[in-house]
């Protein structure tokens, strides 16, 4: 009579390898969402977040050509350096939790400080030929430890306005934070969040007061605290909002941002704040 004995060795082999495989991080999310008039794609390939945001064919951020994009930091307390959201590490984790049409939801669990962050994205576009849309992410950060966690959130946003990479205004009203870009021909970009930031600052690519991509990504030793000026006239235009949150254990908080066009140069900005606002007010009650 036989017996079959399972090899030891590639047994436990095939072991270390799905354990190794579990406690990896996820690969980087990519995905496109469309709607109407507008296309959106996420890439965290290259860790950015959106790298391109198309409306009737016109890419509005367009990272292949510049560098155009959305991205978001974080960091705990005032000791150390931030971190850029989608940058992959062994204590930070990437799921996509849902991917449909004009919505995707994606959450990151950081292990190392006790956090995770979802994000939810909506595109809405509109007819054909509109030079409408709007693109949005709401935030939701989570303490999951038991103690107190010192948040710190960014988000930087490089807009190429129609297609225009320079030159772009950039004006961040000081009471809403809504950060208004347009560009010579009219056209522009109204960005509207809440809650309030603790700081918000405009500047040309990429010297957002160390505030750009390359320097925020895990490149300078001090950490970064928003200041500066909210108006900015001409050259390669892009802002960042900062936040600052004491969470308690087991306690969330939900920041918001919309993005949405200014086809019309006699649109006027409360029209446009109206709008926004009223956009977030939708999410919050569904």
């Amino acid at each position: 009579m036989y017996r079959y004995i399972l090899p030891t060795f590639p047994f436990i082999y095939f072991l270390a390898s799905l354990t190794a495989l579990m406690t990896q991080p996820a690969f980087a999310a990519n995905f496109t969402l469309t709607n109407g008039n507008s296309t959106a794609d996420f890439d965290n390939s290259l860790g950015t977040g959106f790298v391109s945001w198309k409306i009737d064919g016109v890419d509005q951020i367009d990272n292949s050509v510049t560098a155009g994009q959305t991205a978001t930091y974080f960091r705990i307390g005032d000791s150390t350096e931030q971190t850029l959201v989608e940058e992959f590490s062994p204590d930070l984790f990437e799921e996509v939790l849902s991917l449909s049409g004009n919505k995707a939801s994606v959450k990151y669990t950081d292990l190392a400080e006790n956090f995770t962050i979802n994000f939810d994205f909506l595109l809405k576009g509109d007819s054909l030929g509109t030079n409408r849309g709007s693109l949005s992410q709401t935030m939701t950060v989570t303490n999951i430890s038991n103690a107190p966690l010192d948040f710190r959130l960014f988000q930087y946003n490089d807009f190429n306005i129609n297609g225009t990479i320079a030159p772009n205004k950039v004006i961040i009203d000081e009471d809403t934070f809504t950060a208004t870009q347009t560009s010579p021909f009219g056209r522009g970009i109204a960005t509207f969040v809440t809650p309030t930031p603790t700081a918000a600052i405009a500047a040309l690519v990429p010297d957002l007061v160390d505030f750009s991509p390359i320097a925020l990504n895990n490149t300078v030793g001090n950490p970064v605290n928003l200041s500066g000026p909210l108006v900015l006239n001409g050259g390669d235009a892009s802002f960042a909002y900062q936040w600052n949150f004491n969470l308690a254990p087991n306690q969330s908080v939900v920041v918001m941002q919309t993005a949405t066009t200014i086809p019309e140069p006699s649109m006027s900005l409360a029209t446009l704040i109206a709008f926004g606002f009223g956009f977030i007010k939708s999410r919050k009650r569904s």
